[in-house]
């Protein structure tokens, strides 16, 4: 699921806590939304409500939020009693790091997740709001 930030009922939120102390790599989103998505339906909204700036990429900050999700995905797992998902799920998250490695060593631009690409009118919308923010 694609988010910088998602949204939902109050009682979803007081149902499905935010952990925000994790002890590893900065995942408490992954943690919230893989502790949840059994109790609940996720989608992703068609418009686009949010502007934002991501940081450059590193091969360093990837692999470790690789891990972290992996790390997320295994607490579930083992919780909920579901193996499968614990062999899959690290099995995905492996298979992505060694791509994020051959990707970074060929010096290949890393696609960030299944994001559309911005149309001319969406783009000129956001021009215009950062101008009156200005």
């Amino acid at each position: 699921m694609a988010h910088p930030t998602f949204f939902g009922r109050t009682e979803w939120f007081k149902t499905h806590k935010y952990r925000a102390a994790m002890p590893w790599y900065h995942a408490e989103d992954q943690d919230l939304l893989y502790r949840s998505y059994r109790y609940c339906q996720l989608g992703n909204l068609q418009e686009i409500l949010l502007g934002y700036r991501e940081d450059k990429f590193t091969l360093k900050k990837r692999l470790l939020s690789r891990l972290a999700l992996a790390r997320v995905m295994l607490e579930a797992s083992v919780r909920h009693k579901q193996y499968y998902d614990v062999f899959s799920g690290t099995l995905v998250q492996v298979t992505k790091a060694i791509a994020d490695c051959a990707a970074a060593m060929m010096r290949l631009e890393i696609k960030r997740g299944n994001r559309r690409g911005v149309t001319g009118v969406e783009l000129s919308a956001w021009r215009n709001l950062l101008d009156d923010l200005k």
